[in-house]
């Protein structure tokens, strides 16, 4: 008897001290919703300097000449968005290992392992692109290495994940905006 006793008093101790709490879904919900609208927000701004970026570089190439510098318009762009890429990985990243940080409530484990699972995958492709970036001789060579990318292509999977979340966290009585579909702002 005494040690059933002892096991009901150890046991729980134990299981409170193997790793964090998991979340309710309403404290989850409005914290995933958070970080993503703190990572959408952080790229956002980052697309809009490298648009603005980009434009006002090329143009003070190609203005007032009457012969464009093709070459240095394509350095410059190349340059340009290959480190863009390397702050969207950079904040690509912390916002999974924010995300991959939370304990979602036993109900949302699976969906949130998969959403969490989708961006790091999508992720990966990140190197790859700033390479082929990197080595793009035209600027043409630079838009189908962006438009051909595994990178861009992760983007429709990465949406559908984040759905199926918001979709499971509706169904468990709670919303949640994830930013799935982001809008486009223009400089």
């Amino acid at each position: 008897m005494r040690s059933i006793v002892i096991g009901l008093v150890v046991a729980p101790m134990l299981v409170s001290c193997s790793g964090a709490e998991r979340l309710t879904v309403e404290t989850y919900a409005r914290e995933a919703a958070t970080l993503a609208d703190t990572y959408v927000t952080e790229t956002q701004g980052l697309s809009l300097r490298y648009q603005t970026t980009v434009q006002e570089g090329v143009r003070d190439l190609v203005e007032d000449q009457e012969q464009p510098d093709l070459d240095r318009a394509t350095e410059l762009v190349a340059s340009q968005t290959a480190a863009y890429l390397a702050l969207v990985d950079d904040a690509v990243g912390r916002y999974v290992a924010a995300m991959g940080s939370l304990e979602p409530p036993s109900a949302l484990e699976e969906t949130h392992h998969a959403y969490v699972d989708t961006i790091a995958s999508v992720r990966a492709h990140l190197p790859a692109l700033r390479d082929a970036i990197s080595d793009a001789a035209t600027l043409q060579d630079i838009e189908r290495s962006l438009a051909g990318s595994a990178y861009a292509d992760g983007q429709a999977s990465w949406t559908a994940a984040c759905q199926q979340l918001e979709q499971r966290i509706r169904d468990l009585g709670r919303g949640a905006d994830l930013k799935c579909v982001k809008t486009e702002r223009t400089p």
